[in-house]
């Protein structure tokens, strides 16, 4: 806490940021934008860039910003001015800054880079940190910003997020539910908890080498054969079955049902839930 929090001079921040983007979050934004993406090409022609940075700079001006490729500066500098003032343009959504930055990530080919994973990952813990010294309600978790706050929630769907050949399916489950619980305009919670619920479903499939497998009898199995814990067992039950009873989750709306009474909570909970059950399942039900 500083001086002037501690002895009562400014307020500390307590409110989190789920809705908007104050300035102080904002400047740090950019401060790590502009410096891991700008800055190295700031006084140079355009065409004239290495192709990783001319490649993004175009990308940015037509597919992000929507402008004519004819209209492009061909000053770095003049570009950069320009994309600085949209972010800095409070007349813009809030999520403009959020939207910039995950396409600037899953977009920036840094060839010039010898190891791209590990600047990536340095990159999401930059942004974390500030997120998380900000009070923002996001994190950024497998290229995209996601409604959540907790270092064991983030940690538990990463681990459960990993994309290994054999439970590829799984990831790519995981991955669908975070993009529809973080989708900033039309975030879709219903679908987000049935992707969560699918990860489990397709990790049995895999697990007991059987696509048919009904949801009931792998957790039977895992119980009577590979020690699944009974009271583990029952919540995930209960968790599935929530899933079949709430409307337009795993089937269509029953008469007088709407689909907006699932809330960021539950498809939140859902989805850091069944990722701790697949972890746990990683780490117990195959010894």
């Amino acid at each position: 806490m500083k001086f002037s929090e501690r002895m009562g001079y400014t307020k500390p921040k307590d409110i989190i940021q789920y809705e908007s983007i104050d300035d102080d979050l904002k400047n740090d934004l950019w401060n790590l934008y502009y410096g891991n993406y700008l800055e190295a090409a700031e006084y140079q022609d355009i065409y004239l860039l290495p192709e990783d940075f001319k490649t993004y700079f175009k990308k940015l001006w037509t597919d992000f910003l929507k402008k004519k490729i004819n209209e492009i500066p061909e000053q770095a500098y003049t570009f950069i001015k320009l994309v600085e003032t949209d972010f800095f343009d409070n007349t813009k959504a809030w999520y403009f800054i959020y939207d910039l930055i995950e396409y600037t990530f899953n977009t920036f080919d840094f060839r010039t880079i010898g190891d791209k994973s590990y600047f990536n990952h340095q990159i999401e813990s930059q942004l974390n940190s500030i997120l998380e010294k900000n009070l923002s309600g996001y994190r950024f978790i497998n290229t995209q910003f996601v409604p959540i706050t907790n270092d064991q929630e983030i940690a538990s769907i990463n681990e459960a997020s990993k994309n290994n050949t054999e439970y590829k399916t799984v990831s790519a489950h995981f991955n669908k539910a975070l993009e529809l619980l973080s989708d900033k305009k039309t975030p879709d919670f219903s679908n987000s908890i049935k992707e969560s619920i699918s990860a489990i479903e397709s990790y049995f499939k895999v697990f007991f080498n059987n696509p048919n497998i009904k949801f009931g009898d792998a957790l039977n199995n895992l119980e009577h054969k590979h020690a699944l814990d009974k009271q583990i067992k029952e919540s995930i039950n209960k968790i599935y079955a929530f899933s079949n009873n709430v409307g337009a989750i795993r089937h269509a709306l029953k008469p007088g049902e709407t689909s907006d009474k699932i809330t960021l909570a539950e498809a939140k909970y859902m989805l850091v839930t069944c990722s701790a059950f697949i972890n746990y399942l990683k780490e117990t039900a195959t010894n």
